[in-house]
């Protein structure tokens, strides 16, 4: 937020101003780190922001993400789209298609009844009205849940509001797909 306020200042001209930054470099939670290691793999992975949410010409990060050809990966439908996901559990992938299939309708229904409902709910209560079956005792289905609902807001579904949670604005406006930055080369900030 830093630098683009300044970049804001400095395009209508105002020149005094000062930022401040947490540690000794700037980038704010922007920061291009080495993971892994070099025995099996290692990669340049973006601690801070490491997607771009929404593509299209209303969207200025995706204009310049094209502009300096960053490296991404193309996550249609969002990360509100589990259909693109690989599950695996205790390192062995795991064949979750239909419940993928049965939760993203769930999901589906839950956006559609948020635009047309008169009265709010958590997004617990819509998604079993909307035929998810929440109880279930599977540990994967419940992670693959919470990563839909709660992984972005980290707030729990039987506390969520519908309303307040969906349909999200970003992909309203710019889109429903995201890419996820693979940029290996570090560019600096």
């Amino acid at each position: 937020a830093g630098i683009s306020s300044a970049t804001e200042l400095l395009v209508n001209n105002v020149t005094n101003f000062v930022i401040l930054e947490a540690s000794g470099r700037t980038g704010g939670r922007v920061e291009s780190l080495q993971f892994g290691d070099e025995k099996v793999g290692k990669v340049t992975i973006e601690q801070g922001a490491n997607w771009v949410h929404g593509i299209g010409p209303r969207n200025a990060l995706w204009q310049i993400a094209e502009e300096i050809k960053l490296e991404t990966s193309l996550v249609e439908g969002s990360t509100f789209n589990l259909s693109n996901y690989g599950i695996f559990d205790d390192g062995h992938s795991v064949d979750k298609t239909a419940t993928i299939a049965e939760l993203d309708k769930a999901w589906d229904c839950v956006n559609q009844t948020s635009q047309h409902s008169s009265e709010d709910t958590s997004v617990r209560k819509a998604l079993t009205a909307c035929g998810w079956n929440a109880t279930s005792e599977d540990a994967v289905d419940r992670v693959m849940e919470w990563e839909l609902t709660a992984g972005d807001s980290e707030i729990p579904p039987e506390i969520m509001s519908m309303w307040g949670s969906i349909p999200d604005d970003t992909y309203v406006l710019l889109g429903p797909d995201d890419h996820l930055v693979i940029e290996q080369s570090s560019r600096g900030y």
